[in-house]
C-alpha cells in the first residue's frame, strides 16, 4: 500500500498539480493511519468493549428488566425493552458528542473529571462487591406507570448509569482521540446496548 501511495504521488506531480498531489497524499495517508489502526489495536477495541460491558452491566440489567415487565404481554416486553435501550444508547451518544464540551465550558479540566470518575467507578465497583447489587437496588424503585418505567429505572441508571456517562466521555477525549476512533467507541457502545436489547428479548 505504501509503495502504491508513492508511485500515485509521483505520478501526480508529474502532472504539475502540486495542490491536488498534496491532498491525494494526504488523503491516503489518512486511510492508511486508520486501517493500521483498525488492524493494529484489536486490544485496544476489546478493552473498550470490556470497559463499556462492566459499566453498562446488561446481565445485571436482566433482573430489573423482569421485575419492571413482570405480568406484562410478551409484545408490551418487547416495547419496553426497545424504548429503554433507545433511551439510554440516545443519552451515552449525548454524552460521547457533548460531554466533554459542556465540561470545558463549565471550566472543568478534563483530568480532574478523569480522576474524580475514576473514584466514582471506584465506589461503583466496591458497591457490587460489598454493597446491595444492582438488580436488589434498583428493583426497590419501580413504581408509577408501566410507559415510565422504561426510562426510569431500567435506561437510567440501570444501562445509562453515571458510570456509563463518565466512561464514555473518557474513552473519546476529544485530545486524544480521532473522530475515527471515537467513531469505533459508538459502535462499540451501540453494540453492547444491541447485545442488552437481544438479551431482554
Amino acid at each position: 500500500l505504501y509503495s502504491v501511495k508513492i508511485i500515485y504521488v509521483k505520478t501526480i506531480l508529474r502532472t504539475n498539480t502540486p495542490n491536488i498531489a498534496f491532498l491525494t497524499y494526504a488523503k491516503i495517508s489518512e486511510f492508511l493511519r486508520y486501517r493500521k489502526w483498525g488492524y493494529m489495536n484489536w486490544d485496544i477495541i476489546i478493552k473498550e468493549f470490556i470497559s463499556l460491558w462492566v459499566v453498562i452491566d446488561p446481565i445485571g440489567s436482566i433482573p430489573v428488566f423482569i421485575a419492571v415487565t413482570a405480568g406484562l404481554q410478551a409484545s408490551m416486553q418487547k416495547k419496553v425493552a426497545v424504548k429503554a435501550c433507545l433511551i439510554a444508547a440516545s443519552i451515552l451518544l449525548f454524552f460521547l458528542l457533548f460531554g466533554q464540551i459542556i465540561l470545558e465550558k463549565l471550566s472543568i479540566d478534563l483530568d480532574a473529571f478523569q480522576i474524580a470518575g475514576g473514584i466514582v467507578l471506584f465506589l461503583f465497583a466496591l458497591t457490587m462487591i460489598f454493597g446491595d447489587s444492582k438488580p436488589e437496588e434498583e428493583t426497590k424503585t419501580i413504581q408509577g406507570d408501566i410507559s415510565h418505567l422504561a426510562i426510569f429505572p431500567l435506561a437510567i441508571p440501570s444501562l445509562a448509569s453515571p458510570g456509563a456517562m463518565l466512561s464514555i466521555v473518557m474513552l473519546t477525549d476529544n485530545h486524544r482521540h480521532s473522530v475515527f476512533e471515537q467513531f469505533v467507541t459508538a459502535l462499540i457502545m451501540l453494540t453492547v446496548i444491541l447485545a442488552t436489547l437481544l438479551l431482554f428479548l
